[in-house]
């Protein structure tokens, strides 16, 4: 099963950081039809030469955890921390990355195949449309943590029967995410239609898009939107639409060669310099530098 690494090359250790785990950075550890498992040190440390990892996307469901250290990701144009012990749990798509800081975390990655995770919620009464909105509040919990560790000792050791019991073990990490995911109070309802919410927004960048025109789009009042996007994204409509607009910006200027001015169109920004001042904000340099950086480290 192809699975893309959430590194964008090696990194090298920061002074001073302590692995409990022995990394291996962007390596497939583990490989069957349902499920990939990595682990790795993903995060570059802060450093002018030091690669920037670029947006991207799985086709599978990305299970995170991190074993030592926080991690920070940017998913959807979303900044989340991930510390020791928590879980991130990311839909098929999602657009992420992780970002550049100091340290270097250890981390346990799980790409899930989205039908064989929709059979296993399933066999633990949960409606499989629960799953289409992204769990980005990491879940925390000692049993997670536990089970992570366990499955990273197995994984660096050469036991008999380590593949069935590293499947096992991945397979009880799972369904931890999944239990998180049955005791949110959302319904599948309010899924869908923060799902609709994102998708109307991302399909439309270069149209002129406000509060009133995505509410009118889904059939509820601006109250009730405010109140599902802030419950379940952790967001109001004008940060969806700004943070939505960054990102697409982001890929554009890693991966095509179009003008800053059509970028800035293509993403709904009023002008090049309305693209430029908004970057400067997100990103500290202007899209240009950006852009060069990627390219060029």
């Amino acid at each position: 099963m192809p699975s893309t690494p959430c590194s964008a090359a090696p990194p090298a250790t920061a002074e001073g950081a302590t692995n409990r785990f022995q990394a291996r950075c962007a390596c497939r550890t583990f490989d069957c039809p349902e499920l990939s498992l990595l682990i790795a040190d993903a995060a570059p440390v802060v450093d002018p030469g030091a690669p920037v990892a670029t947006p991207h996307r799985h086709p599978q469901w990305l299970l995170l955890v991190v074993l030592d250290g926080d991690q920070w990701m940017e998913v959807e144009g979303r900044r989340v921390r991930v510390e020791r012990g928590r879980l991130l749990m990311l839909p098929p798509a999602r657009l992420h990355r992780p970002l550049p800081q100091r340290g270097v975390p250890t981390q346990l990655v799980l790409l899930v195949e989205d039908d064989w995770l929709a059979a296993l919620a399933g066999t633990q009464g949960l409606d499989p449309e629960a799953l289409r909105a992204p769990l980005l509040q990491p879940i925390e919990g000692h049993e997670v943590l536990a089970v992570a560790e366990r499955l990273a000792r197995e994984h660096l050791g050469r036991l008999p029967g380590r593949e069935a019991m590293l499947r096992l073990l991945a397979e009880q990490l799972a369904r931890l995410c999944l239990r998180a995911l049955a005791e949110r109070p959302a319904s599948a309802r309010t899924a869908r239609l923060v799902e609709q919410a994102v998708v109307y927004v991302e399909t439309h960048l270069a149209e002129p898009l406000s509060r009133a025109r995505i509410a009118a789009h889904l059939g509820v009042s601006c109250a009730t939107l405010d109140r599902l996007l802030r419950t379940r994204l952790g967001c109001s409509p004008r940060e969806l639409i700004y943070r939505s607009r960054l990102a697409r910006a982001r890929a554009l200027l890693a991966h095509t060669e179009c003008s800053i001015t059509e970028v800035a169109a293509e993403c709904g920004f009023a002008s090049p310099s309305h693209l430029a001042s908004r970057f400067r904000v997100a990103e500290g340099c202007s899209p240009r530098r950006y852009r060069a950086r990627l390219r060029h480290g």
